[in-house]
């Protein structure tokens, strides 16, 4: 019997695809992975005008994450009912009162309930921003829930009322729409994504940091706790913070000062610098409570997990609190920062966010209004063609090669429709022609070189049977190969979207 061989055996003797080149800025980007209009607070540096008070943070005997649910949905995802969120703790899938709409999501779209086994712990925010089919109307709340394959989807009680669940655009200024529930500041607005702590990219917005507010955050009749870009305070924030710097509050706007360097602050990793850069360039909101002594970065689902297999510890290990810390005790706050001054004004120290691609042009406005659900997207034109990099569509037909040695070693030959029916593949040589069995019994070889785009795409989807990560990366090259949407596999990509994305010229 051959020997079975493994797909990581198969992947590291795959070229890797072209990085993206960390000095020089992209020229368009996608709405949905860099958010916002280019003058939002989110994509707006910080600027020469910038005045700087010292923030007076300290060093705290934890680090940590605070993990935000994002979703991008299509019109073909089944419609499922939205039913209340009952409590803070563990049980929030107990709910069974409806809360008058529904949404599009996956079914396999799984949130777990706060307890013990969730990893994210007993009480977790469970920040959510759901990105509504027609690809512009942005939901966003907190404390979601959804443990069941095909089940409804639970949301605090207050989403029942219209007013609560007013969608926001994935291309306006980022100010509206909560989510983060102590500043009532955007969800997906400043949340470090997949991809961004790793590579070579820098991060190019401003990121969210929740400080240990009864320590640090003040609050007086006259500053209540929040500044703009805050909506509000924590409801506690009269009796629980204790901060003495009127300038540490909800929604403060902290940055690293012009003269700071990685070497004066001692940092000693990659991840490090990279979050020296946001915070020099864009700086960072304080937009929640954590709640003790702990610096927690908001971040993308899985973004811890891909940060340990690229670096090797963990983002609440010693490492990563050292070099936390000495960013976090370095940090002032922009106190000129609003509404005409954002950044503080003056000359950014960045390029501006760049155009959005025009193949990611909105739809039609969805309504959750009323108990109706979001609206299917009209028929949109195809997306303009993209170009892949040089080698890239090389690499990653070698990668779609092992993934089918892989499956066919292990009895799973990929079915998928093809040659005007339906077919499966039933062996594989190692310089990857195909053996296929098609629906009346008959077979056909396919030479590997006959594989173009269209064939790629449906063996693509034809190994989507496991739903692994990366072969949702395969399926989303492909699609955009074939000058057609990713969505929603790119979201289910989670580490390789960004490498999908990197292997196309902007």
């Amino acid at each position: 019997m051959a020997p079975r061989v493994s797909l990581a055996m198969l992947l590291a003797a795959v070229p890797p695809l072209a990085a993206q080149d960390a000095a020089a800025p992209p020229t368009t980007r996608d709405p949905w992975r860099w958010p916002f209009s280019a003058d939002s607070i989110w994509n707006t540096p910080i600027g020469s005008g910038a005045v700087y008070t010292p923030a007076g943070l300290g060093p705290a005997t934890h680090v940590g994450t605070d993990i935000q649910i994002l979703l991008r949905t299509a019109a073909t995802d089944p419609e499922r009912e939205v039913l209340d969120s009952p409590t803070w703790g563990p049980g929030r899938a107990s709910g069974k009162t409806p809360l008058g709409f529904a949404l599009r999501v996956p079914d396999d779209w799984i949130v777990p309930d706060a307890g013990k086994d969730n990893p994210y712990g007993l009480t977790p925010n469970a920040n959510f921003a759901i990105l509504l089919p027609d690809g512009d109307s942005l939901l966003q709340g907190c404390k979601v829930c959804r443990v069941q394959r095909g089940g409804p989807v639970h949301m605090p009680d207050w989403m029942r009322f219209p007013a609560n669940r007013k969608t926001v655009s994935l291309r306006g200024d980022g100010l509206e729409g909560g989510g983060q529930g102590a500043s009532g500041m955007s969800a997906l607005g400043g949340t470090i994504r997949l991809g961004e702590l790793v590579g070579n990219a820098p991060i190019r917005h401003a990121v969210k940091i929740n400080p240990f507010a009864a320590r640090y955050c003040f609050y007086s009749k006259e500053i209540p706790g929040w500044r703009w870009p805050a909506k509000r305070a924590d409801s506690y924030a009269p009796k629980e913070y204790k901060g003495t710097n009127p300038a540490v509050v909800m929604g403060s706007l902290l940055a690293l000062k012009p003269d700071a360097t990685p070497e004066a602050l001692g940092l000693q990793t990659a991840p490090g610098r990279k979050l020296f850069f946001a915070l020099q360039n864009y700086g960072a909101y304080f937009t929640e409570d954590a709640a003790w002594d702990t610096w927690d970065l908001i971040v993308e689902r899985d973004v811890e997990k891909e940060f340990v297999r690229a670096h090797g510890f963990t983002m609440n290990s010693e490492t990563w609190r050292d070099e936390v810390n000495r960013l976090m005790t370095a940090l002032h706050v922009v106190d000129n920062n609003g509404p005409s001054r954002i950044g503080g004004g003056g000359k950014p120290r960045q390029p501006p966010a760049p155009p959005f691609r025009t193949e990611a042009a909105a739809g039609t406005p969805a309504n959750l209004g009323g108990g109706a659900a979001a609206a299917p997207a009209p028929k949109a034109e195809p997306p303009a063609a993209r170009t892949p990099r040089p080698g890239a569509a090389e690499a990653w037909k070698e990668r779609l090669k092992a993934r089918l040695l892989e499956q066919i070693a292990s009895g799973k030959g990929p079915c998928f429709a093809a040659f005007g029916g339906e077919a499966t593949v039933t062996a594989a040589a190692p310089d990857g022609n195909l053996t296929v069995r098609m629906t009346g019994g008959g077979l056909a070889r396919v030479r590997w070189e006959q594989i173009g785009p269209g064939e790629g795409l449906a063996l693509a989807q034809g190994l989507l049977r496991e739903g692994t990560a990366a072969d949702h990366a395969l399926v989303a090259f492909y699609l955009i190969l074939n000058r057609r949407s990713p969505a929603p596999h790119l979201e289910r990509a989670g580490r390789w979207a960004p490498e999908v994305e990197s292997s196309f010229a902007e």
